[in-house]
C-alpha cells in the first residue's frame, strides 16, 4: 500500500514538474525579450542617408530666409506674448509629470502599489514567507549571510547557462549528497519557525532538499554582492519560484489564503522576488 502511495505521489509530482518547467521556459522567453528591448539601437540610419539630411538643411535654410523676409516688417510687440507663453507652458507640464513618477518608484526593481493587482496581497505574503523559510530569516531583523567563495566557484564550474539550470531541476542527478543540504535540516531551526514551518510536510522538505542537491547548492543563499541578473541569482530565483509553486499546490500555504489565480503568474512572482531580495533586503543590508 505504501509503495502505491509513493508511486502515485511521484507520478503527480512529475506531472506538476512538467507544467512548472513549461511556465519557467515562458518566463525565460519574457526575460530575453526585455533584455533585447533594453539593448542600445544601432546607429546606421544617419550614415545611410547623408544626401537627404543635406537637402533638408538647404530647404530649411531657404524657408528660414523667406520667413525672415516676410516677417521682418512686422512689429516685434506681436511676437513677445507668444515667446513668453512658449517658455512657461512646457516647464509647468514637466513639473507636473515628473513629480508622481519620482515619488512612486525609486528603483526599477521596486514594486509599488500600482504593480499589485487586486487580490495578490496574500499570495505575495506567502511567497515572502517561503523565501524567509528557505533563507533561514525567521528571527526578527535577521541579516542574510553571504555564500562562501568556494561555494560560488563550485557553482560556476557546474553551470554557465540558465538552460542548464532548467535541465538540472527538470530531473537531473544529485550533484551533492542530499544529507549535506543545510536548508530545512536542523530540528532546532524548524521548531523556531513557528506556524510557517509546521505546515511543511516531510515530503515538502525532501522535495526542497533534493532540488537543491540537483543544483549543487548546499544551502539556499543568494549572493547580495552580485548583480540581480547573475547566473547564481537566477538559479536561486528559478528554484524559489518553482518550489513555491510545488509547495502551494500541495497545500503548504493554504492557511495563508493564497489566491490561486496568481500562482502561475510567473512574471508577477518574479517582480515580487526582485523587490524583496534585490531591493528591500539589499536596501536594509547595504554592507552585504
Amino acid at each position: 500500500m505504501d509503495v502505491n502511495i509513493v508511486a502515485d505521489l511521484q507520478a503527480r509530482l512529475a506531472e506538476r514538474d512538467h507544467v512548472i518547467h513549461q511556465l519557467l521556459q515562458r518566463l525565460d522567453a519574457i526575460e530575453l525579450k526585455t533584455d533585447s528591448a533594453k539593448a542600445p539601437a544601432k546607429k546606421t540610419d544617419n550614415s545611410a542617408r547623408p544626401t537627404q539630411s543635406k537637402n533638408k538643411k538647404k530647404e530649411s535654410s531657404k524657408k528660414k530666409t523667406k520667413e525672415t523676409a516676410v516677417t521682418a516688417p512686422k512689429p516685434t510687440l506681436q511676437k513677445s506674448p507668444a515667446v513668453g507663453s512658449d517658455k512657461k507652458t512646457p516647464t509647468k507640464q514637466r513639473a507636473r509629470s515628473a513629480t508622481p513618477l519620482s515619488a512612486a518608484k525609486k528603483s526599477p526593481l521596486q514594486m509599488v502599489k500600482q504593480d499589485h493587482p487586486a487580490g495578490f496581497e496574500h499570495t505575495k505574503e506567502a511567497f515572502y514567507v517561503h523565501i524567509k523559510v528557505l533563507w533561514g530569516l525567521v528571527k526578527q531583523r535577521a541579516v542574510p549571510q553571504l555564500p562562501p567563495p568556494e561555494k560560488l566557484s563550485a557553482f560556476y564550474q557546474r553551470f554557465s547557462l540558465s538552460d542548464e539550470i532548467q535541465s538540472a531541476l527538470a530531473g537531473g542527478p544529485n550533484m551533492i549528497p542530499v544529507d549535506t543540504i543545510q536548508t530545512l535540516k536542523a530540528r532546532e531551526v524548524r521548531s523556531k519557525l513557528g506556524k510557517h514551518m509546521m505546515h511543511l510536510s516531510k515530503f515538502n522538505i525532501c522535495y526542497v532538499q533534493t532540488s537543491l542537491s540537483q543544483l549543487g547548492l548546499w544551502c539556499w543563499m543568494p549572493n547580495l554582492d552580485e548583480q540581480p541578473d547573475s547566473l547564481y541569482k537566477k538559479a536561486h530565483r528559478i528554484f524559489v519560484i518553482k518550489s513555491f509553486l510545488q509547495l502551494t499546490a500541495g497545500g503548504a500555504y493554504k492557511y495563508m489564503n493564497v489566491n490561486e489565480a496568481y500562482i502561475n503568474d510567473l512574471e508577477l512572482l518574479k517582480q515580487a522576488y526582485d523587490h524583496y531580495v534585490h531591493y528591500s533586503l539589499w536596501k536594509e543590508n547595504p554592507s552585504q
